[in-house]
């Protein structure tokens, strides 16, 4: 059965922050408090490349010729959104890129991350810096190709007009230890936000999270994971969108 609505209080977001290394030689990092990492412990580069660049921009990308808006909910060590950077230059595409998170990685534990160095790409540490040094709640040219708006915010604050992103990168911390980041509600609105056609992709298979995705009309894939993961979801907004109610 669809999960129906539910009222979550605003969660706290308590412990430090531990630089990790994964299999693929890449960082993530350790929320300490809910003993949960940022990325696989299979490959943080691969992980991301594999879910939200593979699966996600490079195949959207081959069928707009029109600007991409992006919208990434958790913008974590910022990986996602150098990735993207990286693929709009080359592939020359113009894209506004919107993040929400709500607990910042501080700017001294960014630094320590080896992104940059493992990704070979001109001018990668000068970009990584202007990724995590733009200011927050307003629109940053980072290139002539790549405008990041970060906001610092929670998802149950934020409202966006309808129809809005081409395309979602849903990369929250599991439904076990942030369930108020996929409750229906918050789906709902995301779904909402993104345009007919438009497609949103995550790392979480998980059961649940299909179930409400179908019942709200969308149309779920699911497809084979990066390393270390049997399964991943691409889910497309539908015409007609069923908010779910008790």
């Amino acid at each position: 059965m669809p999960m129906p609505w539910r009222s979550y209080q605003k969660p706290e977001m308590k412990g430090g922050l531990s630089v990790q290394i994964t299999a693929d030689g890449s960082h993530t990092l350790l929320q300490e408090g809910l003993q949960e990492s940022y990325h696989s412990k299979h490959g943080a580069i691969s992980e991301s490349k594999w879910i939200y660049l593979q699966e996600g921009f490079d195949r959207l990308s081959k069928h707009h010729d029109v600007p991409l808006r992006i919208l990434e909910i958790g913008f974590g060590t910022g990986l996602n959104a150098m990735l993207t950077l990286m693929s709009a230059t080359d592939g020359n595409f113009q894209v506004t890129y919107e993040s929400v998170e709500a607990y910042p990685v501080p700017l001294e534990i960014a630094a320590q991350l080896n992104y940059p160095t493992l990704l070979s790409w001109q001018c990668a540490e000068t970009y990584w810096q202007q990724l995590h040094a733009a200011g927050w709640d307003r629109p940053v040219v980072i290139s002539e190709k790549f405008v990041l708006f970060k906001r610092q915010v929670l998802l149950e604050e934020i409202q966006w007009p309808d129809e809005t992103f081409d395309l979602v990168y849903y990369d929250a911390f599991s439904p076990a230890r942030q369930p108020e980041m996929w409750s229906a509600e918050h789906l709902y609105k995301v779904l909402k936000a993104m345009k007919v056609g438009a497609v949103l992709v995550t790392y979480c298979a998980q059961g649940q999270l299909k179930r409400n995705l179908r019942a709200m009309g969308a149309t779920v894939e699911v497809l084979p994971g990066p390393p270390g993961k049997k399964e991943m979801i691409r889910v497309t907004r539908p015409g007609e969108l069923c908010r779910l109610v008790y």
